[in-house]
């Protein structure tokens, strides 16, 4: 009868014990998920963290418009581009065809006596480059051209084609001096004056 007694007090000690092994390799278990495997709280987390990501990209869409707009408030009254240019005189006229852009948007004046253009690009991936070799070539086309057109010669001249990532603008924008004992020289200064708000606008926008 002894032998049995001991017998049962040493079963139930080794069923607690065991028992409470399971327990701690439970706890073990707890804690290797919390820090090696996503948990629906990290999930959530995590979800917060990618929707976070996702706004920036949208905030970065529709960017060229934004630029654009800030140009316009620059210049106020003085900003004379007014005709959209579309895709098909993006690709003839300026060189950029669809394959090499994300989004752009450009203004070129109705009448073609002036010469005031605002073009801002999202060059695809790996065409920032190319963009911007065209948007050059348009430029120096520009130049060579401009002496049909004298009153235009110095705005032509200060034009600038200028980059941020994979951003390109070709600017040629603002005031003419029209004063009448102006130099050539104090055109070409004014015009480098009135081209380097656009500039100054259009680099600021990345920096905000």
């Amino acid at each position: 009868m002894k032998k049995l007694t001991v017998f049962l007090i040493t079963a139930a000690l080794l069923a607690s014990m065991l028992t409470a092994c399971s327990n701690d390799n439970g706890g073990t278990q707890g804690e290797a998920d919390g820090s090696g495997t996503t948990s629906a709280a990290d999930t959530s987390e995590a979800g917060g963290e990618e929707t976070t990501a996702d706004e920036g990209s949208d905030a970065e869409e529709g960017a060229t418009e934004k630029i654009l707009q800030q140009i316009k408030d620059a210049y106020g009254e003085n900003y004379l581009p007014n005709a959209p240019i579309d895709s098909e005189i993006l690709e003839s006229i300026y060189g950029i065809s669809p394959d090499m852009y994300v989004e752009y948007v450009g203004e070129s004046p109705m009448i073609s006596v002036y010469v005031d253009t605002v073009l801002i690009v999202k060059a695809a991936s790996g065409k920032q480059g190319d963009v911007k070799s065209a948007l050059e070539a348009y430029r120096t086309s520009q130049i060579e051209q401009s002496m049909m057109y004298p009153m235009n010669v110095a705005k032509v001249n200060a034009s600038k084609v200028e980059t941020e990532g994979d951003y390109v603008s070709f600017l040629m924008v603002g005031q003419i001096d029209e004063r009448e004992d102006a130099t050539d020289d104090d055109r070409a200064a004014f015009a480098e004056e009135q081209v380097k708000i656009a500039v100054d606008v259009f680099h600021n926008y990345f920096k905000s």
